[in-house]
């Protein structure tokens, strides 16, 4: 009796864990994010007014589009670009990459519902703290 309550209270954890995790996923996509602060080495950057209207929109196909907005950082940029992104199956943990391409940069998910996401990475010698929201 007791192996078959236990096995219950696994089942119904389990259950809600993977409703959580698809309910952070969902919370990615089909939004428009727009970054409003990134830090390097806990020191805020200040962003040029180019970088301001860009935004991001993460689609179910695994890949995620960034638009650069209306102002222009380089006249020569493309309005937008396409990227590929995956999502580790517990949505702790988030990949970029070229599109087309297996996503191999690995991000840290902070926080991420229908409001904000914050993520960072250590790759680059340093953390990158990204906070982004609607």
């Amino acid at each position: 009796m007791r192996f078959l309550t236990l096995f219950v209270l696994i089942l119904i954890f389990g259950s809600c864990e993977k409703k959580e995790n698809k309910k952070r996923r969902d919370a990615l996509l089909n939004r428009q994010w727009r970054l409003v602060e990134l830090r390097t080495s806990g020191v805020v950057k200040d962003m040029q007014e180019c970088e301001s209207d860009n935004f991001t929109d993460f689609v179910d196909n695994g890949t995620f589009i960034v638009d650069f907005g209306v102002v222009q950082c380089h006249s020569a940029e493309p309005q937008t670009d396409t990227f590929s992104w995956a999502m580790t199956d517990d949505a702790q943990t988030l990949y970029l990459g070229p599109a087309n391409a297996k996503p191999t940069t690995e991000f840290e998910i902070l926080e991420l519902d229908e409001h904000i996401f914050k993520y960072r990475t250590t790759k680059y010698s340093y953390t990158v703290y990204t906070h982004v929201s609607l």
